[in-house]
């Protein structure tokens, strides 16, 4: 069985998470993907927008009815920060007969030697790169540490279309009160304004005569 490790902090989790993972998926000929909510994560330098609770949440309601896509807990039960190779061996104990492939963005490469016990880490799991607009996959590696590695993942870039939605685009468009219909799943979507979540103000509804509540 092959399983797809594709964490983050999903904050919040969009239409380009759930299109990322299902290409992914199918590129990989892999039976599911595990979306893994990052309680919080050391390569960013800031606390996330949303509690844990509301994140998960919203990642439920995104996945809902979607096939081989599903999430995974292990860092949420964690105190932070959340390190991949923690929640990899964690993965492996639990199910020990599964293969795993690790989804990385190409933003991440430049600084991936820095990654929590990254040669452990690359040396149990293969790798699969997403492209990122603008930042192409280095010939070499940045650190000499990654070397044995750097050709494997050089071949792993996965040729997916790039997705222009972003989280960060989407907290600040609600914070600007503009709507982010389309960019996430309904369910999500309804989810935020109700709990306003990233500053968002639920749009104001028509009444019967027209006029605006």
């Amino acid at each position: 069985m092959k399983t797809v490790f594709f964490g983050g902090t999903f904050d919040p989790v969009h239409n380009g998470h759930i299109q990322l993972a299902r290409g992914a998926k199918t590129a990989l000929h892999a039976d599911r993907v595990l979306l893994t909510p990052a309680a919080a994560s050391p390569h960013k330098g800031h606390a996330s927008a949303a509690p844990a609770a509301d994140r998960l949440a919203m990642l439920r309601l995104a996945t809902d009815g979607e096939p081989g896509i599903e999430i995974c807990e292990f860092e949420l039960q964690r105190p932070p920060p959340s390190y991949t190779f923690d929640t990899i061996q964690s993965l492996r104990k639990e199910f020990p007969f599964e293969e795993f492939v690790l989804l990385i963005g190409a933003d991440q490469l430049p600084r991936l030697h820095t990654w929590h016990r990254i040669e452990e880490l690359l040396s149990v799991v293969k790798t699969a790169v997403l492209l990122r607009q603008g930042t192409p996959i280095p010939d070499k590696p940045p650190e000499k540490i990654l070397a044995p590695w750097w050709p494997e993942i050089k071949k792993s870039v996965l040729d997916l279309p790039e997705i222009d939605i972003s989280a960060t685009d989407i907290r600040q468009r609600l914070g600007k009160g503009l709507p982010i219909s389309g960019l996430v799943h309904p369910g999500v979507e309804r989810y935020i304004y109700a709990k306003r979540l990233y500053g968002a103000v639920a749009p104001r509804r028509e009444s019967g005569d027209g006029s605006r509540e």
